[in-house]
């Protein structure tokens, strides 16, 4: 499985794609072209010179779960509920319960806008900004890089929320 973006330095997504179909031992690759663009011709051109799907940005994640099931005949297999909800309970940001040193309103409310536009690169920087300028926050931020590097936005956003609010 390959997925391409359409636009890229030196070689286009749509003659990548037009390369690996034309290749003896590519092409029954599979290939997913993504792309920002809102215009159906550069979705239908993707898929005329041999994408078998396209995926539009910025990318949902259960969609391409989904094309990825669909294009690989994957069947995907789940950890009992009781595991999953074990795990998520141990990377909820927990002041409570921890003891975190919180950082001001005005840095959680950074994080939580940064988060609710899904934001990665400048939630990972803030929160490494502060690890590394004001130590008495390290464990918040730690927890903060953890949720966002496992891309559990709304998880983050939900808890920074709750911070926010509990501030208040």
């Amino acid at each position: 499985m390959i997925v391409t973006d359409l636009v890229m330095p030196v070689m286009d997504g749509f003659e990548l794609i037009r390369y690996i179909k034309q290749s003896a031992q590519l092409k029954n690759v599979a290939i997913i072209a993504s792309s920002a663009s809102v215009f159906d011709s550069d979705q239908n051109r993707s898929l005329d010179v041999g994408a078998d799907a396209f995926l539009s940005k910025p990318v949902v994640a259960e969609t391409l779960l989904e094309l990825l099931r669909l294009k690989l005949n994957l069947v995907w297999i789940y950890a009992p509920e009781s595991e999953v909800y074990s795990k998520c309970n141990q990377t909820h940001i927990q002041s409570d319960s921890q003891n975190l040193s919180l950082p001001s309103i005005e840095i959680l409310t950074n994080l939580y806008e940064l988060a609710k536009d899904g934001n990665i690169d400048g939630i990972l920087h803030e929160a490494n900004n502060l690890k590394s300028n004001h130590p008495v926050y390290f464990d918040f931020a730690q927890q903060v890089i953890q949720l966002a590097e496992n891309f559990q936005i709304r998880k983050l956003r939900e808890a920074l929320n709750q911070l926010i609010v509990q501030s208040k």
